[in-house]
């Protein structure tokens, strides 16, 4: 099915832009929990650029918001690793459906990446969503995914809140083949949380005053501490969709 049959995606997740992005993109699968924990996301395949995409939607239901609050940690289980914790609600999210949830979906991945040698993969979404994609991201990146030797993934994240403990994003970021970048727009408050013991997965790229500012992995800008409190009546709005889409246009 091609984008043009895609119109009930295009609501939940902004499957437009990449129709526009892709034109030859094809909507390969798609999960769809909303009678349980409310996940959804799909696998995009794009020959032109040699990318198979997966994307997550972000908060929109009171089932996601119940989840964002469990903020709680629980140990994330890798072979060979230890210490790994992760935000509670999001996991739960993550494996809600089990096999028929956000881990049927690697399976579509695998599948497309022997059908298609050489493809790179790409993992992204907004706020929960982002979340949700940076633990799709550390499953993909386990042995148990069984990807192709010498596959590519990069998750990039916009306005993704923290979602593990120091010990889950030095796995993740040590990985082979793995990159991360992780999107912020301007003041978002939403990026600069939950606080306490968890940090931040992949390199940060700030939108601010239409340019891109890009720092190495793990620092945190001091100079954005005093803009973003200026900017608190900001905070939320910096952190909606839309605003990261016209953001990202202006540097683009």
């Amino acid at each position: 099915a091609g984008y043009a049959e895609a119109s009930a995606l295009e609501a939940a997740l902004e499957v437009s832009h990449l129709a526009s992005w892709y034109p030859d993109g094809e909507v390969v699968d798609w999960v769809d929990r909303r009678e349980s924990l409310d996940l959804q996301g799909g696998v995009f395949l794009a020959p032109a650029c040699k990318t198979i995409v997966i994307v997550f939607r972000g908060s929109t239901s009171d089932a996601d918001w119940r989840q964002v609050w469990k903020i709680m940690q629980t140990d994330y289980a890798v072979p060979g690793a230890a210490g790994l914790k992760v935000h509670s609600g999001v996991l739960e999210q993550f494996r809600d459906g089990g096999e028929d949830g956000a881990r049927h979906l690697i399976e579509q991945m695998r599948n497309l990446l022997v059908a298609n040698p050489g493809f790179r993969v790409m993992i992204g979404g907004h706020s929960l969503g982002a979340a949700i994609a940076t633990i799709f991201a550390a499953e993909v990146m386990q042995p148990a995914s069984k990807l192709p030797q010498g596959t590519k993934v990069c998750l990039v994240t916009l306005g993704s809140p923290r979602v593990g403990n120091a010990e889950f994003a030095d796995w993740l970021e040590s990985q082979p083949g793995f990159t991360g970048l992780r999107v912020k727009n301007r003041a978002d408050i939403y990026a600069r949380l939950p606080w306490l013991n968890f940090r931040h997965v992949g390199q940060l790229v700030w939108l601010k005053d239409g340019q891109a500012r890009t720092y190495a992995r793990g620092v945190v800008p001091i100079e954005s501490t005093w803009p973003d409190f200026l900017r608190l009546s900001k905070a939320g709005s910096d952190h909606e969709l839309v605003e990261y889409i016209q953001r990202l246009k202006e540097w683009l």
